[in-house]
């Protein structure tokens, strides 16, 4: 067990595959992504898609959303883009390796290239409007977990909140702690098999000194819940995702008060 968790930490998406396709099979129909209304993209290219907040009268805070193993982000990050629209940009970058039976995977490595060149298309097409002075929020599900959680700790200080779902990943607290992550929470359906192995991360991180939580998704599998949106806002909430937003609204409502 030993050996194998060493593994993982050294060679994360490497193992990556056989436990999602496991996850897969195991889960069934629990698998059937949920009916969700998608919300307009703001753009869309070969390399991401982006979706505006609904407030852009200032520069608004960077969501970064980590797609999984041959998905697409236009169907993922429809789940959270109606949630993250009243806090700022939501960016999806598209995988480098395409899938045979469509959508698109995560080439070891190219991840940091890949996140980083959607990124930087999309400060230039909208120049002055996304603010990553208070670092960015980093969102993983599935593969794309285990993605995150390697670009969060070698991240340089770009992510300082982090959310993984449905993974079983083996977070770094101190190269976490190092590469400026200052909130990191798992979370999975109940009838995810990585479940149980989350809730357990989140508990040993707690223990080694890093801000960590874990969140029950309820009844589901490996797939995001009908609600998501409720629990979205939690997350979002104890993460200190909207913390910017929030201040920054308050300080303006008060000006024009006066």
């Amino acid at each position: 067990m030993s050996e194998l968790r060493s593994r993982a930490r050294r060679h994360p998406l490497a193992l990556a595959f056989a436990c999602l396709m496991s996850a897969l099979f195991l889960c069934g129909v629990c698998c059937a992504a949920p009916k969700l209304l998608a919300p307009a993209i703001s753009a869309s290219s070969a390399d991401v898609v982006v979706f505006a907040p609904s407030d852009r009268s200032r520069p608004r805070p960077l969501f970064v959303m980590l797609h999984g193993m041959c998905g697409s982000p236009e169907n993922t990050c429809a789940a959270f883009a109606g949630t993250t629209a009243r806090l700022g940009w939501l960016i999806c970058p598209r995988a480098a390796r395409a899938c045979d039976g469509g959508g698109s995977t995560w080439a070891y490595g190219e991840r940091f290239e890949t996140v980083e060149r959607a990124v930087a298309s999309v400060h230039q097409r909208f120049p002055g409007e996304i603010d990553e002075s208070q670092g960015r929020t980093l969102i993983g599900f599935s593969l794309g977990a285990f993605v995150a959680n390697d670009l969060a700790a070698r991240g340089g200080a770009r992510y300082s909140r982090v959310l993984l779902i449905g993974a079983r990943v083996f977070p770094d607290s101190v190269l976490l702690q190092r590469a400026g992550v200052t909130r990191l929470l798992l979370a999975a359906g109940k009838y995810d098999m990585t479940h149980d192995h989350m809730a357990g991360q989140a508990r040993r991180l707690t223990r080694s000194g890093l801000p960590a939580r874990f969140m029950d998704l309820g009844l589901v599998g490996h797939r995001f819940p009908d609600d998501f949106a409720a629990y979205l806002a939690q997350a979002f909430d104890w993460l200190g995702a909207s913390a910017s937003h929030v201040s920054a609204d308050h300080a303006a409502s008060q000006q024009v008060g006066q």
